[in-house]
């Protein structure tokens, strides 16, 4: 399942390490390890800004960081329903093969 994380982006939900408030994070001293992080994500060209305006969130993936216009709860939300969506399914589907099977008769 894919989550909008904003400007017509969308990311899989498996891919998503860690929502983050961007004020809550940045809060503090230039030597405040997340900037020093964040600092060198920017200069390795892994940050992608998705907003022309102040982003409101930090969306950690396996693979790159994103600045998103979308709030940290919002993103929150949509990755949580999309989990909880993807684990019911997959609670159907283990259901349905443990019924696999029942009622057959062994020709052996």
């Amino acid at each position: 399942m894919y989550i909008h994380v904003g400007a017509s982006n969308s990311l899989p939900a498996a891919d998503i390490i860690a929502v983050l408030d961007l004020d809550q994070v940045t809060v503090g001293p230039e030597t405040n390890p997340m900037h020093t992080w964040l600092a060198a994500m920017e200069e390795a060209m892994r940050v992608d800004t998705l907003t022309e305006d102040v982003p409101r969130s930090l969306v950690i993936t396996t693979t790159r960081i994103y600045l998103s216009p979308v709030s940290s709860a919002t993103l929150r939300r949509r990755l949580t329903a999309a989990r909880t969506s993807a684990a019911a399914g997959a609670g159907i589907r283990e259901r349905e093969d443990e019924g696999e099977g029942e009622g057959e008769e062994d020709d052996g």
